[in-house]
């Protein structure tokens, strides 16, 4: 009886296989390099191989830190005041038994006597709050507001300008301690936006064009054109006045704001906080413009009567909510912040004291730095991409 060679099992067989691949293992550098050499480059791999791909937004996150500001030329930066706001308290603004939606405060302002007045957009209201910040009064408004203006008075109380864009209407209230009282109705020829008061009158947003008119609605001048015959302007959804009569405005379909004097010749133009919309001024000489931008890291600018960038006050970290108005109480210092959101967030602004360390700029350095380590990070992740 002869003897037959046994047939080695699949076990076996693959053990074998393992130890020689394992001897003639190819180093993982050669492989890099023989896959550089045969893959030529595609026209997809050269147009995300470009660096601004990959680069943050720099409307969002490219923010100048005090230091470098600091370096700018006497010549440019006549009178620079530093600012810091830091934070007091929040406070509710819903009335629960008259609002059926949630909140969103697109314009404020404080009155002489303290008190705030408010209107709320989603529910139709324009609302009273004393110095405390406890519910007075409200009045339902025929429409949905923008924005509001307080007008000096000659009576006890101030009158108060709401503009409401669906009906084409400037309406005035007379509003004294706890009472507002509705006054007459201005109609516009188009839909009418931001609004302030100018030397005895307004100065108006109406479609693309500002009109100056007095407080009975008469139009005295007109802004609409630049000088090259294009539209000067897209959407003026506020305005603010300087002490020198300059206007302030923050378009927000140009995605920027610009400071023109009353004849509409342009002294600067900003667009580094995405999408602007309240702005306000202080008797410093500067301008605080606030950006709707939903998670970006800067919010609150501060800048000069020029323009210059001075510094980042608040991010959205600080608010918690995307900001749409601003507006500050000369007698306590205190800066209320309204927006999108069922509350108000109120912080002191204060005049900054150099050497000193604040909380607001350690959160946004830290901000910022992580914000830099994950844009790395997904360069990082598309190049290798790519390569594969």
């Amino acid at each position: 009886m002869g003897c037959s060679q046994s047939t080695p099992s699949r076990t076996t067989r693959r053990k074998k296989r393992k130890r020689s691949r394992k001897k003639h293992a190819v180093p993982n550098e050669c492989k890099e390099m023989s896959i550089k050499r045969q893959a030529a480059p595609t026209q997809t791999a050269i147009f995300y191989n470009e660096p601004e791909q990959f680069a943050a937004p720099k409307k969002n996150y490219k923010s100048e830190h005090i230091e470098q500001v600091t370096e700018l030329p006497v010549k440019t930066v006549s009178r620079v005041v530093f600012k810091q706001a830091t934070y007091t308290g929040i406070y509710n603004i819903k009335v629960h038994y008259a609002d059926h939606n949630n909140c969103r405060i697109q314009g404020a302002q404080f009155l002489p006597n303290g008190n705030l007045i408010v209107c709320d957009q989603p529910n139709q209201t324009l609302k009273l709050w004393s110095t405390t910040f406890q519910y007075l009064a409200h009045f339902v408004l025929p429409g949905r507001p923008h924005t509001l203006c307080l007008h000096s008075s000659n009576r006890d109380g101030s009158d108060v300008f709401v503009t409401i864009p669906s009906d084409r209407t400037i309406m005035e209230f007379y509003v004294d301690d706890r009472i507002i009282i509705p006054g007459q109705k201005i109609r516009t020829d188009g839909f009418c936006f931001g609004i302030a008061p100018y030397k005895h009158g307004l100065v108006v947003g109406v479609g693309s064009k500002i009109e100056f008119m007095d407080t009975d609605g008469n139009v005295l001048k007109t802004l609409q054109y630049a000088g090259d015959g294009s539209s000067q302007f897209g959407s003026i959804f506020h305005l603010s006045v300087t002490d020198t009569n300059n206007i302030i405005v923050s378009d927000s379909t140009k995605r920027c704001v610009t400071c023109i004097t009353p004849d509409g010749e342009e002294i600067f133009r900003y667009d580094e906080i995405g999408i602007p919309h309240g702005t306000m001024t202080d008797k410093e000489e500067n301008i605080y413009i606030c950006g709707n931008e939903k998670g970006a890291i800067d919010v609150l600018h501060q800048l000069t009567m020029r323009g210059e960038k001075i510094k980042s006050l608040l991010s959205w970290r600080h608010v918690g909510f995307t900001p749409d108005v601003i507006c500050f109480r000369e007698k306590d210092k205190l800066l209320a912040v309204c927006g999108e959101n069922d509350r108000i967030k109120t912080f002191r602004l204060d005049t900054r004291k150099s050497g000193k360390i604040y909380a607001n700029d350690v959160i946004m350095d830290a901000e910022r730095i992580q914000t830099e380590r994950s844009t790395k990070e997904v360069q990082e992740i598309m190049k290798r991409i790519l390569i594969r």
